[in-house]
């Protein structure tokens, strides 16, 4: 990740400090700033991902448990039974809430819509794996 990152920043383009993901605990989020060409910026990023994070990441997220933060999992099971959707107060994590929801699609919907008001400062835009 640390060479991706500055891969990218290298190439002229912001980005933040990876964190971890509360939806998983594993994942590393941030926030890209574009600028310039579209076709030249998405060039950059796709150049550095390919070289550095592409075939890593999702090995080493697959590789362990995930586990969603507890104020995101309060939320997102509040979201749920809002939503009328049976969940068990046992889910750990996506997999989880999507077995109990029985909708991967209603699950994505509740972490979105429940993100930003839990972790305002993260980045918003965060991969969710099942």
């Amino acid at each position: 990740m640390t060479r991706f990152v500055s891969c990218v920043r290298d190439a002229g383009y912001s980005v933040s400090d990876p964190v971890r993901s509360p939806a998983d605990n594993l994942t590393l989020i941030y926030d890209m700033t574009p600028s310039g060409d579209t076709d030249v910026y998405n060039e950059a990023v796709q150049d550095c991902n390919l070289s550095h994070l592409s075939l890593i990441e999702p090995t080493f997220v697959e590789a362990h448990p995930q586990v969603m933060d507890e104020a995101l999992r309060v939320a997102v099971r509040g979201c749920l039974a809002g939503r009328g959707i049976p969940v068990t107060a046992e889910e750990r994590n996506l997999t989880d809430f999507a077995a109990s929801a029985k909708d991967e699609t209603k699950v994505v919907d509740c972490v979105t819509a429940q993100w930003g008001s839990v972790y305002p400062k993260l980045p918003t835009v965060v991969p969710l794996r099942f």
